[in-house]
């Protein structure tokens, strides 16, 4: 939850500031709760995309994950082995 206030405090508010002092669409005027889709498409949509990507990143890099990268196979003597026959 805490992630999708940040992600909308920098995609829908502004998108949504914008609108109002820009445009001069007054909440409740202009932007209903019905046409508030169509207005503020872009910034709902950054939100949504921004909120996944970071929840995202948040547990690719978390400490408690592991490394799914790394295999069996993939270990520094094999690829010296493969590079050079000379590997100490």
């Amino acid at each position: 939850m805490l992630e999708l206030i940040l992600c909308s405090l920098v995609t829908v508010l502004p998108d949504y500031l914008y609108r109002r002092y820009r445009h001069g669409k007054r909440w409740g005027h202009e932007i209903t709760f019905f046409t508030m889709w169509y207005e503020l498409r872009v910034g709902i949509t950054a939100c949504f995309v921004l909120t996944i990507s970071f929840i995202t990143v948040v547990f690719y890099f978390h400490p408690s994950t592991t490394n799914a990268g790394q295999s069996k196979s993939s270990s520094p003597r094999i690829a010296c082995a493969v590079i050079s026959a000379t590997c100490s």
